[in-house]
Parts: C-alpha cells; structure tokens; sequence
C-alpha cells in the first residue's frame, strides 16, 4: 500500500475533529470569563458598607480570639536566670549544726539571687511530710543586725506548698538591695543548733520599658511566661501559683509549676508536688 495515498484523507480526518474542539474551548472560555464578571458583580452588589461600629465589633472578637489562643500554651515556662552574681545562694534542709539534717524541708528559691519586680512580694517553701515542730520564717539584709522579719507560725504544718505574704507582715523590699530570707524548723527552741534549715537570696528590681509593655498586655496566663523569660523567678512562680489557687484541679498548671521548679534543682519538690495531686484535674 502507498502510504502517500493515505495522508490525504487522514489529514482532512483531523482537521474535521480539530475544528469543533477548538471552537468549543473558545466558547468555553468566553463563558468562564463571563461567569467570572458575573460572580464579581454579584459580590460587589452583595456588599454591604461596614459602620464603624461594626468594625469595631470585629477587631474586638479578632483581639478575643488571639487571647484565647494565647491563653492555652501547649509548652511550660522556660526559666532564663539572670546574667549577674554567683550560685550558691540557696541553702538546703541541712541542720546549722550539721545534725539532725532533714531534707524535709526547701524554700522554693533558685541557687543564685532570685529577682523580683514586687515591693511586697510572696516567698514560697515547701514540707515533704508534715511536722509539729515549730516552725519560723525570718528575712535579713546585709546591712542590719537584726531581722526585718520573724515569724514563728502554728503547729502542726501539713505537708505540701507554703507561702509568706510579706504584705501581710508590712515587709517592703528595696530596689537594688539583696534580701536572705530562711525557713527554720525548730524541735528544741533551747537547743538551736539543732535547728533544720533551708534558705534562699532575693532581689528587688526595677522594671525595663519592654518587659513592662507586655504585662500591660498579657492575659493572666502569659504572666507566667514573661516573668520566666525577663529572669524573674519570685514574680513567675508566684503567677503561675495564683492560677492554680484559681483552678486547683487543673493539673497541666501544677505541670507547668513542677517544669519551672525543676529547672532551678527542685526536681523531688516538683515530682512531689505532682503525686500529691496527681489524681485530680483532667
């Protein structure tokens, strides 16, 4: 067979099939292009003006989202420790005399000079069992002899977290000027070193314009995570307390306690605290 003869009509085959195919994409796209100024049209009739009001109304429920958002980190805390002074400041259960030493006892300090930006700001401590001894409180500054607070409180003292309140005591700190405060169990008041002590440093600071901006803006539950990341350890753990004593039963904040105290060397602070409430909470 002359495979010339062939191309002739396979050649016309193609443009007959070729043509209507052609045809239909371009009136294809003059519809597609039609429904495309129909659907604009629509739009901009279907438009109705915003009052200001109304813009006002979506930029709050914009704002109230984004909080809402924040206001559940997945991540706990992260601890940044100041870039000044020495470690060794904090003292453990040990006894002044070295007998008796109990490790029963911790103040909830790091092993450096803790920062706050509180005049009145709360001191934390906690018992890994309970005690009936008596039990006392005292802050000193470098600068006096005798303490700016003593407080001996009542017995028995479950076991647990613990607080002073220096406000409650009329106790304000001055900015700049380092603090020692202790947490002293006393099983003979005649025999005092006898004593088991823990104790920790603090530090009263000014805040900087950026960290002080952030607060203004924060929920109650970024406080936490602001206070850590500036290095201001009292300030942290004591927001982050205040929201479990709003929620005591919700055990991803005791988590996020438990993180931040692990992070300064309290690891069987933290892991005690976690199984003492370790049933409650989703």
């Amino acid at each position: 067979m002359n495979y010339a003869d062939l191309a002739v009509p396979i050649l016309m085959a193609g443009l007959i099939y070729t043509a209507p195919i052609s045809t239909f994409a371009a009136d294809n796209s003059g519809t597609n292009e039609t429904q495309k100024n129909g659907a604009k049209l629509l739009e901009e009739q279907g438009t109705e003006p915003v009052s200001g009001e109304e813009k006002e109304e979506q930029k709050q429920q914009s704002i109230d989202v984004q909080k809402k958002m924040r206001a559940t980190p997945l991540d706990p805390p992260v601890y940044k420790p100041p870039l000044r002074g020495a470690p060794g400041y904090r003292v453990g259960g040990g006894s002044r005399g070295h007998e008796g030493a109990s490790p029963n006892l911790s103040v909830l300090a790091p092993d450096h000079i803790g920062l706050t930006f509180q005049e009145q700001p709360v001191l934390y401590w906690y018992l890994l069992e309970p005690v009936n001894e008596r039990v006392e409180i005292t802050l000193i500054d470098g600068k006096t002899v005798d303490p700016l607070l003593e407080v001996a409180l009542n017995t028995p003292i479950k076991a647990g977290m613990h607080s002073i309140r220096l406000a409650e005591h009329g106790i304000r700190l001055s900015p700049g000027k380092q603090y020692r405060w202790f947490v002293a169990l006393v099983p003979d008041i005649n025999h005092r070193a006898k004593d088991s002590v823990a104790g920790g440093a603090i530090e009263r600071i000014k805040t900087s314009q950026d960290v002080r901006t952030e607060l203004e803006q924060a929920t109650q539950t970024e406080l936490p995570y602001i206070y850590a990341q500036a290095g201001i350890w009292y300030d942290a753990l004591s927001a982050i307390s205040d929201l479990i004593d709003a929620a005591p039963n919700d055990r991803s904040l005791r988590e996020q306690r438990a993180s931040l105290l692990k992070q300064v060397g309290l690891a069987e602070v933290a892991e005690d605290e976690i199984r003492l409430h370790g049933s409650h909470g989703p």
